[in-house]
């Protein structure tokens, strides 16, 4: 386990227009078992409650968890492409 500080820049793209979200924080990696984990907490301007992340990084791709003001759950595979609305 180990603190780290987080950037992660997000790009939405929709009708041709993008938009652009930057999260700064810190959080804990974990490595464990074929899997890394990075663990952070986010306080988002909308409606200011605390939303909990974990990515989760592995052979089968990158999974997104968000739980808490927002409930999110993303998996990203390679060359694979999906549509995702939330």
């Amino acid at each position: 386990m180990k603190n780290v500080r987080i950037k992660i820049c997000g790009r939405q793209f929709l009708n041709g227009e993008s938009d652009e979200n930057i999260v700064e924080a810190i959080g804990v990696w974990k490595k464990k078992e074929g899997a890394s984990k990075l663990i952070y907490d986010e306080w988002p301007e909308e409606n200011g409650e605390t939303v909990h992340s974990t990515i989760t990084f592995s052979d089968r791709g990158v999974k997104i968890e968000k739980r808490g003001g927002l409930v999110s759950d993303l998996f990203f595979v390679a060359n694979k492409e999906r549509n995702i609305t939330y």
